[in-house]
């Protein structure tokens, strides 16, 4: 096995053993006999047509690794390349182009770069009917393509013949325009390489472009002599729009800036990177402690109506959270007010997590629906316990452990059974009588009298014994394994995040409960990150702890939709315990990461699937656990626990492509990557040989050959060949990177 150091490795192409195209299949057997007389047969099929592959009209997103520009973004672009990077290493290369060796290595894919006006026509539709129309018009280049492939659905441009002959590389330019990364890293296995096809134009000028994935397949005429007049007619599999923007001031242009700009507000941040609004260190006042724990000032309105200001604190934390006191489920917001006599202030912190707990579980239909099965399965089971087990049923106070039966399969005993001959023999006993005596009983009135017949009454109401039940260990044992086992749903059916939101919670072998996770991805931003602008201003970095007395409050309030009666409330520690337990099923998060950046957005990834090619940030010493993005440039990482370093770099398939900037200009590089400073920098739009010009336009394309044969002549002895891993690796610009050491626990 070939090993590589760490670092970026560049190929050419990735050829696949059978390119697409049609091909003439024969096959022939000779059998001959030896000796005298010699004699040969020959036995031959007839030839057959063999269709390797399929023109593909489309790409889906899951193919395509990532893009440049990214796709809705503005800023100054305009000395990089656009480009595409695709998942399956030989798309590219898949279709073979004509015939013969000055093909061979030719793509059948390429980006071109269009203004809003520099389109013709567009058009979706079935690819028979825009690709081979019955009446096409005389001035319009079509492929020339065989019917049989021509199946599917299809979008199709039509670009005048002046900007085709500006923007679409030539035969010999295209195999420059297309390459293969794969990155290695200290692991065994390299990460997936990624096929990189790029669009020859510079952006420079100011305002809106759309990139265009397009197929060349039918077009070689036009590529070896471009039509004069007229237009051309291109299928389009996939294309997205940017902006550019050239900068003001001290905007950023480029991921180089957007690290930088993380790199500066970590050291100059006075809040040593913690998740708060920066406060002075010298702040002893209680509104300067406030800020430094990690309330934020908000309006807020008394019961009374007047208005006033209140202290929230999300469940993202600056440090860890202190142990709260044990206390019994709220059981509505007000009592999670917390009055502050010091400062004469609330805190609304708990009140405002119960309450958006108890909102979101009946904002979402099915989560409800799921509360209150839970909450009436619970009652029921509890109920059957109670009934069971009441001193007037077995004649004595509390029976003992080994006793208890188990109130689901009581339940399932009953509904298996007839229940009509169960009810005949229970009343002919004396039931009814001991039932409705014990029902209309309270603590402070005894019977006054004995029934007419069947033993005597002990007094104690349904309710006050199952309390007394829920009181005793033994007998909540007993309830909570039948609960636990009531409350399971089939892992197909198992709750949900409600719809729109990532994420799901966890399971564990017994039942589903509520992770972290899974509950911090029900809570909306502001929620989460109030006052965000000035707690996690653009370009920083913030880490976080969680708060387990938010946590347990928010469950409180999904948890209170439901609840009517005593023995609902009785019942609410236990249900908590079950369908809350924050430490049964899923690891605990020990810290956790906010990220603000444009770099959020150059790199889109999954939040909720981990690919090994969406490298955004990886840690030592710990394990990242979740991702969530927040917003476009926003995302938010929780760890398994405090990690010892994280670092940031660019993944392969994202680095930025083109020129040092917006001069121009272009650094050579020695073979190890470093600068060449023997070298002057090539003046690449300044010299005509390497460019040419974008009708009604004062945009740049680059001639690759043309370019690539500069790079050369200008690059010490020994000399670097002449193919497209050269050109890549000089434009390539070098992968950025930064290391970050979390803060200390406390401070």
């Amino acid at each position: 096995m070939t090993t590589h150091p760490p670092g970026i490795a560049l190929y050419t192409t990735w050829m696949p053993s059978l390119r697409g195209h049609e091909y003439t299949v024969t096959a022939e057997q000779r059998v001959t006999r030896s000796g005298a007389p010699s004699a040969m047969w020959t036995f031959s099929t007839p030839e057959q047509t063999l269709v390797a592959g399929r023109l593909r009209f489309t790409l889906t997103g899951a193919e395509i690794a990532g893009c440049f520009p990214p796709a809705g973004t503005a800023g100054d672009f305009g000395h990089l390349l656009p480009f595409v990077s695709l998942r399956d290493p030989y798309l590219p290369w898949e279709w073979e182009l004509g015939s013969g060796k000055e093909w061979e290595h030719v793509p059948s894919l390429a980006l071109l770069v269009l203004a809003d006006n520099e389109i013709a026509h567009m058009a979706n539709g079935d690819a028979a009917a825009l690709l081979a129309p019955d009446k096409p018009p005389a001035d319009l280049v079509l492929p020339k393509l065989d019917n049989v492939f021509l199946t599917g659905p299809c979008t199709a441009i039509d670009i005048p013949a002046t900007f085709f002959a500006a923007l679409v590389p030539s035969r010999d330019d295209l195999p420059l325009w297309a390459h293969v990364r794969e990155e290695h890293t200290d692991a065994a296995e390299p990460l997936p390489a990624t096929a990189t096809v790029a669009a020859p134009r510079l952006p420079s000028t100011p305002g809106r472009y759309t990139a265009h994935v397009i197929c060349l397949a039918g077009h070689e005429a036009s590529l070896l002599k471009p039509p004069a007049s007229g237009a051309v007619r291109m299928v389009s599999l996939s294309s997205w729009s940017f902006t550019h923007a050239p900068p003001a001031g001290d905007e950023q242009d480029s991921n180089i800036d957007a690290f930088n700009a993380l790199e500066k507000d970590r050291r100059e941040n006075p809040s040593a990177g913690r998740l708060r609004i920066p406060t002075p260190a010298s702040d002893t006042s209680p509104a300067g402690q406030r800020l430094k724990a990690g309330y934020a000032p908000i309006t807020h309105r008394l019961v009374t109506g007047e208005p006033t200001m209140a202290w929230y604190r999300g469940p993202l934390i600056p440090g860890p959270g202190t142990e709260a006191p044990a206390h019994a489920p709220f059981r509505c917001a007000d009592e999670a007010l917390i009055y502050s006599t010091g400062d004469g202030v609330f805190d609304i912190t708990l009140a405002a997590a119960f309450t958006l707990g108890a909102q979101l579980v009946l904002a979402h239909t099915a989560l409800c629906d799921t509360m209150l099965t839970w909450r009436s399965t619970a009652a029921k089971l509890a109920r059957a316990l109670a009934l069971v087990t009441h001193p007037d049923t077995t004649g004595h106070d509390l029976p003992p452990a080994s006793a208890l039966p188990d109130p689901q399969a009581l339940l399932q005993s009953l509904h298996r059974s007839s229940l009509r001959a169960t009810f005949d023999v229970a009343m002919a006993s004396g039931l009814g009588e001991r039932i409705t005596t014990a029902l209309r009983t309270t603590p402070a009135q005894a019977p006054t009298s004995a029934p007419k017949s069947g033993p005597v009454a002990s007094g104690v109401a349904l309710r006050d014994h199952l309390g007394r039940l829920l009181d005793d260990h033994e007998a909540t044992e007993v309830l909570r394994r039948s609960m636990v086992t009531a409350l399971a749903p089939p892992p197909a059916t198992a709750p949900t995040a409600p719809s729109g939101e990532a994420g799901t919670g966890g399971a564990t072998s017994q039942t589903w409960t509520w992770d972290p996770v899974a509950m911090l991805e029900l809570v909306p931003t502001w929620y989460l990150l109030p006052l965000a602008e000035a707690a996690l201003p653009a370009d920083s970095m913030r880490y976080f702890h969680l708060d387990g007395a938010w946590l347990n409050a928010f469950a409180d309030g999904m948890l209170s939709v439901g609840s009517h009666t005593s023995t609902d409330a009785s019942l609410t520690p236990l249900l908590k315990e079950i369908v809350f337990d924050l430490r049964q099923g899923a690891v605990m998060p020990g810290c956790g990461l906010l990220l603000r950046s444009p770099l959020v957005r150059h790199w889109p990834a999954n939040p909720g699937v981990a690919r090994k090619d969406d490298v955004l940030v990886t840690v030592e010493g710990a394990a990242i656990i979740s991702r969530r993005l927040l917003t476009a440039e926003t995302m938010l990482l929780l760890f398994d626990k405090t990690p010892s370093a994280i670092r940031m770099r660019q993944p392969a398939h994202v680095l930025e492509y083109g020129l040092d900037s917006s001069k121009g200009h272009l650094t050579l590089r020695k073979a190890d990557g470093s600068a060449d400073t023997d070298i002057a920098p090539l003046d690449v739009t300044g010299t005509s040989s390497y460019t040419g010009a974008v009708p009604a336009s004062t945009d740049k394309v680059i001639k690759a050959a043309a370019l690539l044969d500069g790079m050369i002549a200008a690059l010490p002895a020994p000399k670097p060949p002449r193919n497209c891993e050269t050109f890549a690796f000089q434009l390539l610009h070098p992968p950025a990177a930064l290391t970050i050491i979390p803060p200390p626990a406390q401070g």
